[in-house]
């Protein structure tokens, strides 16, 4: 908590002054990309969190039937687009695009 106090004068000369206690909460921000394709060509090939400030940090994310395909509590680790360590084969162009279904 912080204290911040303000004066003021007007231009009779008559003063006026408030304290006020104020709660200064640290910035934060976070960059959650929305595709990314594993295809081991060197551009984009693994999905992660990026953030500034974050205390706490939980990413799941599941495939279209609802089964959980990738966990992780650090936002430092990055998820290959392999399911339980096994590559998605059959899938020449894999593409993993992410958002809110509508």
């Amino acid at each position: 908590m912080v204290y911040i106090q303000q004066l003021a004068i007007n231009s009779y000369g008559c003063r006026d002054s408030i304290i006020k206690q104020v709660e200064i909460k640290p910035a934060y921000t976070i960059y959650i990309p929305n595709a990314f394709t594993p295809n081991s060509d060197g551009t984009n090939d693994s999905f992660r969190a990026v953030g500034v400030g974050i205390e706490e940090f939980k990413m799941q994310i599941f495939d279209r039937w609802g089964a959980l395909v990738f966990e992780s509590d650090d936002i430092n680790t990055v998820w290959d687009g392999s399911i339980k360590g096994k590559e998605i084969r059959n899938q020449p162009n894999k593409k993993y695009m992410f958002g809110k279904p509508r």
